[in-house]
């Protein structure tokens, strides 16, 4: 956890598919030399690139639009 951060809980809802993925990519960063990344720390980086890709959500009416802008803003 981030030292010296005011640190927020929140509550989310994610498929079983969506918590092995997050789990997979932890492992992976283990095996493969680095250190097991928790769920939480997946999720904050996934924010915090987000914020420097400045993804546009103007008229975003869905999850499925969202994820396509995201994509459209890492290209």
């Amino acid at each position: 956890m981030p030292k010296g951060k005011d640190i927020k809980r929140i509550s989310t809802f994610l498929t079983q598919d969506e918590l092995e993925y997050l789990d997979k990519l932890s492992s992976k960063a283990k095996f493969t030399g680095g250190f097991k990344l928790s769920r939480a720390e997946i999720l904050r980086s996934l924010v915090k690139a987000m914020k420097e890709l400045k993804v546009d959500v103007s008229k975003v009416k869905s999850e499925d639009q969202l994820k396509e802008r995201i994509l459209k803003a890492v290209k």
